[in-house]
């Protein structure tokens, strides 16, 4: 397949897991860094977004978990990566947190391909 192809953009979108970055200046301004709640940043919720759109593409589910326009009580919680570009912290997953009633529970859990398996979060009692 070249890239003149008219066709490639698209192909290239589906196959592509991304990474979303968050410059470190941005993060220190942040109180509620790495949770993101109703009240969080347009900007930090469209991150939690791109997570759940990674999340719905490889679990083939009809519809993302997470909307940032949308996020209807949900708190999500970014998980870090351990590589960095420049003054960057790279987002490797997230963890989608439902509030039903008084208590939480766990709705949907994404992590980067590259990220697994290396204890980016640990589930205790």
């Amino acid at each position: 397949m070249s890239y003149a192809d008219p066709g490639a953009p698209d192909v290239i979108n589906r196959v592509t897991i991304r990474m979303p970055y968050v410059a470190e200046t941005k993060c220190t301004t942040v109180k509620t860094w790495p949770v993101v709640t109703t009240r969080s940043p347009l900007w930090l919720r469209r991150i939690a977004e791109q997570i759940g759109l990674q999340f719905r593409r490889e679990t083939h589910f009809d519809f993302p978990p997470y909307s940032a326009t949308d996020p209807d009580g949900q708190h999500v919680i970014l998980l870090e990566g351990r590589y960095a570009i420049a003054y960057a912290k790279l987002i490797a997953g997230a963890i989608g947190i439902y509030r039903a009633d008084t208590d939480p529970y766990l709705g949907w859990v994404w992590v980067h391909p590259y990220e697994r398996g290396r204890g980016l979060a640990i589930l205790g009692c």
